[in-house]
């Protein structure tokens, strides 16, 4: 999440591994405990993000999506939540329509359930 979190992830370099290209990144160590999944969810509503399934959320207001999300890739470091490890994307074209109606078909099976989606 580099646009929240700038200077998090840096790019070091390219490298071939077992004959695959791989692209290395590296960020900063924290000292912290993972998260649970109520902290995550709590960490993704107060950033105004939606969940869509399990490890994936998404915000409309700027068209962010975070994949991968899980109790390994939210840490707690000095009273801040910190994302480790997680795929951030701005959907665009088909993906987004389809990030989209994931999104409205979960929220009529809400609301079928009368679960109400804030």
């Amino acid at each position: 999440m580099s646009a929240s979190f700038p200077g998090m992830n840096k790019l070091e370099g390219f490298i071939v591994l077992d004959e695959k290209f791989s692209i290395l990144t590296s960020q900063p160590f924290f000292v912290g405990r993972n998260a649970t999944s109520r902290e995550i969810t709590a960490f993704f509503v107060q950033a105004g993000f939606v969940e869509i399934c399990r490890g994936t959320w998404f915000r409309e207001k700027d068209c962010l999506a975070v994949f991968d999300v899980g109790e390994t890739n939210l840490i707690f470091s000095n009273g801040f939540s910190i994302p480790i490890d997680v795929v951030p994307l701005s959907p665009l074209g088909r993906f987004l329509e389809k990030l989209r109606e994931a999104l409205t078909i979960k929220n009529k099976v809400a609301a079928a359930r009368g679960i109400v989606e804030k």
